[in-house]
């Protein structure tokens, strides 16, 4: 499997974790969006320098919502230093990049 077909279903497992967090939002439900976080991650950085690639943009785009995203999330965690069960909602700070909702169907434009 290459790395953008590695990348399409990390972004679904990803999503899914999302839609399971919405249930509760405890902490140990925003653990699966991290570890599922992290291999998107790896995978962007994979694919970003792929040779040819049109959709470098796109790539950058979500490292950086995601990097964002690590970041609140690690000090969201310093802060209540959360049990499993414990609630774990945060908002996305305005300055930050929102999730790229789009960005499946904007690389599938690219390619």
């Amino acid at each position: 499997m290459n790395n953008k077909a590695k990348l399409y279903t990390s972004i679904i497992r990803s999503n899914s974790a999302y839609k399971a967090y919405l249930v509760d939002k405890k902490y140990i439900q925003a653990l699966r969006i991290f570890s599922a976080n992290k291999e998107v991650y790896r995978l962007l950085e994979a694919c970003i320098y792929e040779p040819n690639n049109v959709a470098v943009d796109l790539y950058i785009n979500y490292i950086f919502h995601l990097e964002d995203w690590f970041h609140q999330f690690r000090a969201l965690e310093e802060e209540l230093k959360p049990k499993l069960d414990t609630g774990f909602v945060f908002e996305r700070m305005e300055w930050s990049l929102p999730y790229p909702s789009n960005f499946i169907e904007n690389l599938k434009e690219k390619l």
